[in-house]
């Protein structure tokens, strides 16, 4: 995944190109891409001035305050369809239809798009009739799909794979996973059962069969071994806790499917959704008064985000209407640490304190102040509470991503303005401190909480731990 934090996304030996495929600098790339978010805007309000816009947009882009996810900003000149971050295939159960996803499937992988197939509900070839539950589909081989879907050939494409831990065929997947390119990705289901088996050291038995028999079980610990063996080796496997995730849905009345993306946010099925990257550490000469430069710079993005909803080309219609009206956007908020240093180099606890709820009342009111003078111009989507109080957004939710659990903590979580703690980079000894975010944010259950491991004990206790805490999902990448 490029990372949009450093200059690696300019780097990127993919050329950038105009309307007409051109292969253009990035200067005038740039400039390009800020005219026509722009232009949009004086449609809407032929009071703005266009250069002055243009201005701005180019500023937000050039000063690297603020970055957008490099799908969104690749294609905002060209005229090839592009997604904003995720789209999610679920496969239905019907044969054709299956293998018209696949090729589906193919088309947004050309376009430099992350993908997610969804093969966790798929029943395996031989376990026969569907036993009367609706939620599976098949059957089918499932290596016959592997072969047969695409695969991406080059970043920043990115396909995901996700499966479940008690499928019939999940030797054969994990051997799978062992000899293909790493750069496709997993989310491989674990079911309660496997996590009891385990600690049990008993045979975990695979699902689809009206009755288990010795040959439809697997033994959990050399299972185990082999999922650690693969995490070491690098492959990107991220686990989740399925029976907690239907729990969780049938509490809460979730999508069907959860899809996670890199602001690891729950979207529906075919729904996109436009993401960014705010450097708070550019900022901090204008944090000392009133925070006029990040209320400004928020505003901003907002309103470059929104307009790539209507700027980018879609490949699928259900797609393109979803999006567009729903029309989530994500923002990681990074750089609070350097941002502290800089403004308290005494450390001061009281200070620290003082900065970051100045900071979060900022972000919260505008965020949320910048979706409702966006609804006022161009229309509103929907209506949330905000401060018990009801408000018209432009946005149905906007998701902070806040790399601090003391910002994240002044962040009053709501349905409309949620935040989600960024994956972990302390030592494991620190874990337990972060685990209190899943009370700091307990409507955010939800969201994965990414742990590291440093070596095979501590993720073997690391995965224990993430089940008994509750979590839903964790990633196994290495620290």
């Amino acid at each position: 995944m490029i990372d949009l934090a450093t200059n690696e996304f300019h780097e990127t030996k993919q050329p950038f190109s105009d309307l007409l495929g051109a292969e253009v600098d990035q200067a005038t790339y740039l400039k390009q891409a800020a005219q026509k978010l722009a232009l949009l805007n004086s449609l809407y309000d032929p009071a703005q001035n266009v250069e002055t816009q243009t201005e701005h947009f180019l500023g937000l882009l050039s000063d690297r305050i603020f970055l957008p996810s490099p799908a969104i900003l690749r294609h905002i000149t060209s005229n090839i369809p592009v997604l904003f971050d995720d789209v999610a295939f679920l496969l239905s159960d019907d044969t054709d239809h299956i293998f018209d996803t696949l090729k589906r499937a193919s088309l947004f992988l050309q376009n430099h798009t992350r993908v997610t197939i969804d093969f966790s509900a798929l029943r395996a070839k031989r376990s026969g009739a569907a036993l009367g539950n609706k939620q599976f589909v098949g059957p089918i081989r499932l290596m016959e799909l592997f072969e047969r879907t695409p695969q991406p050939s080059e970043t920043p494409t990115k396909l995901n794979f996700t499966l479940s831990l008690d499928h019939l065929e999940i030797d054969d997947c994990l051997h799978y996973i062992r000899t293909a390119p790493k750069h496709i990705e997993y989310t491989i289901g674990v079911p309660n059962q496997f996590v009891s088996a385990l600690a049990r050291k008993e045979r975990f038995f695979l699902r689809h069969q009206p009755h288990a028999e010795p040959s439809t079980s697997i033994d959990a610990i050399k299972l185990f071994h082999k999922l650690i063996n693969l995490i070491r080796d690098d492959h990107p496997i991220d686990l989740v806790f399925t029976d907690k995730i239907n729990a969780f849905k049938q509490q809460r009345a979730l999508p069907t499917n959860l899809i996670l993306n890199g602001l690891h946010q729950l979207v529906w099925p075919g729904e996109l959704m436009a993401t960014g990257v705010i450097d708070l550490t550019l900022l901090t000469e204008e944090l000392t008064d009133h925070g006029d430069k990040l209320r400004e710079t928020m505003a901003r993005v907002i309103n470059f985000l929104d307009n790539t909803f209507d700027l980018n080309h879609y490949f699928d219609k259900d797609s393109e209407a979803l999006t567009t009206r729903t029309r989530r956007l994500g923002i990681s908020i990074n750089g609070l640490d350097t941002l502290l240093t800089k403004m308290n180099p005494e450390h001061s606890p009281n200070k620290n304190q003082h900065i970051t709820s100045k900071l979060a009342h900022t972000i919260k009111e505008t965020l949320i102040e910048a979706s409702h003078k966006l609804g006022q111009q161009r229309g509103y989507v929907t209506q949330v509470s905000f401060a018990n109080h009801p408000i018209k957004t432009r946005n149905t939710q906007l998701l902070a991503q806040i790399h601090d659990p003391l910002l994240a903590n002044e962040l009053d979580a709501t349905n409309f303005l949620m935040t989600s703690p960024a994956p972990l980079t302390q030592y494991p000894e620190h874990y337990d401190t972060h685990l209190r975010w899943q009370e700091v944010c307990d409507n955010l259950v939800s969201l994965p909480h990414p742990l590291h491991h440093t070596d095979l004990d501590t993720f073997v206790k690391l995965f224990f731990l993430a089940f008994e805490k509750g979590f839903l999902s964790f990633e196994t990448v290495r620290a």
